[in-house]
C-alpha cells in the first residue's frame, strides 16, 4: 500500500494592526487614514523562516481569490513570530488579511480581517447664515452645513475688519468677533449635517470676515 502524509497547515497570522503613525483618523485606533502608500501592517503568529503574504479580501470571504493579488510579502525573522510590511491602498474600504506559508507545511488559513478606510477627500463645510456680503442689524447665531467622512469638528474664525483684532479662543459658548479658532463638535459618525453657534458682541456698522473649516 502507498500512504501519503498530508502536510500540516501553518498557523494563521494573528493581531493585524495598522501603525499608529499611519492612522490619521479621529484617533490612532480607528484605522482611518488619508495615506495611500507606506501603510505599515504588523502582526504575529509566524515562524522563523516562514513567509507572510498580505492581501485585500475585497469580497470578505476569508480566502484569497484569483482577483485579489498579494499586496506585500515578508519573511519572518523574529523568534517571537512578529512581522511587519508596508502596503499601498486606494481610497475606500478595505479588508486586509494575512496568510502564512512555511516549508513542509501547507499555507495557513487567512487571518481575521483588519478593516481599513482610506479617505483622501477633504470634507466640505459652508456658512449658510448670515449670507455673504449682506447688511444686517443684529446677529444672534451663525449657522452652516457640513459633509464628509469621519468629521470630528468644525472651526469658526471671525475677524473684525475694522480693527483686525485677534483674540484667544473664547471659553464661552458664544461666538465672538476676534475668536481665532472657536470649535464646534459634530455628531460622531454623521457624514452630513448642520451646525449652529450663538453669537454676541458684534459691533454695529462693523464688517466681519467669517471662515469655517472642517477637520476629519
Amino acid at each position: 500500500i502507498t500512504v501519503t502524509a498530508a502536510a500540516t497547515p501553518a498557523t494563521k497570522p494573528i493581531g493585524l494592526d495598522l501603525a499608529a503613525i499611519d492612522d490619521t483618523g479621529a484617533d490612532s485606533e480607528d484605522n482611518v487614514t488619508k495615506n495611500t502608500t507606506g501603510l505599515t501592517i504588523s502582526g504575529s503568529g509566524g515562524g522563523v523562516g516562514s513567509s507572510i503574504s498580505l492581501f485585500d479580501d475585497t469580497n470578505n470571504n476569508a480566502a484569497q481569490d484569483a482577483t485579489e493579488p498579494v499586496l506585500a510579502s515578508v519573511s519572518v525573522t523574529s523568534s517571537g513570530g512578529s512581522w511587519s510590511a508596508d502596503i499601498a491602498l486606494t481610497e475606500g474600504s478595505h479588508k486586509i488579511r494575512a496568510i502564512q506559508s512555511k516549508s513542509g507545511s501547507s499555507a495557513s488559513a487567512a487571518s481575521d480581517a483588519l478593516a481599513i478606510t482610506v479617505d483622501t477627500t477633504a470634507p466640505i463645510v459652508s456658512i449658510t447664515d448670515p449670507e455673504d456680503r449682506v447688511v444686517i442689524d443684529t446677529l444672534s447665531a451663525v449657522t452652516g452645513s457640513y459633509a464628509g467622512t469621519d468629521i470630528t469638528n468644525i472651526a469658526l474664525r471671525v475677524v473684525d475688519q475694522n480693527t483686525l483684532k485677534q483674540q484667544k479662543v473664547s471659553s464661552s459658548s458664544l461666538l465672538k468677533p476676534g475668536d481665532a479658532n472657536s470649535w464646534i463638535s459634530v455628531v460622531a459618525g454623521e457624514q452630513s449635517g448642520t451646525w449652529e453657534r450663538d453669537a454676541a458682541g458684534w459691533v454695529f456698522n462693523h464688517t466681519y470676515a467669517l471662515t469655517a473649516r472642517a477637520t476629519d
